[in-house]
């Protein structure tokens, strides 16, 4: 029993962590995003350092998924890779195609990296739950 509860325990400490670290990369993102236009106006030392402190934090939170990863059972690990590998395959399919397209001039949609996050959270959280559905 005393294990079980160390489980849980570590299952919520991680996942504490990589909300925490994810939170900050995001908030630091947006910064880095909208204050190169909106406060700055584009000046390049407050850009680089916005930027190095985006990336620390990114790293950051590599780190704590990885972390996250490494405390579930094995079940999850096995869902879990699945699914990355299926988001990072599928993202990868559709942006390689995207590009193509455009670059054949058969659409003027010009590939950008918010479309490519998108596709790999959508297909990321959509094999997330069909992985445990099929593991149920």
């Amino acid at each position: 029993m005393n294990s079980k509860l160390s489980y849980d325990d570590s299952q919520k400490s991680s996942r504490k962590s990589l909300f925490i670290w994810t939170l900050l990369w995001l908030i630091s993102f947006a910064i880095s995003t909208f204050g190169t236009i909106l406060i700055w106006d584009k000046a390049i030392v407050p850009s680089i350092i916005a930027i190095l402190i985006s990336t620390f934090l990114g790293f950051k939170m590599l780190q704590a998924n990885w972390k996250n990863i490494k405390a579930q059972d094995e079940m999850y690990q096995k869902i879990n890779l699945e699914a990355i590998a299926k988001a990072f395959g599928f993202t990868f399919l559709i942006g390689f195609t995207l590009f193509l397209l455009y670059l054949a001039e058969i659409t003027s949609m010009d590939v950008n990296m918010s479309i490519i996050a998108v596709v790999m959270s959508i297909t990321y959280i959509l094999a997330l739950v069909i992985g445990q559905r099929a593991y149920r």
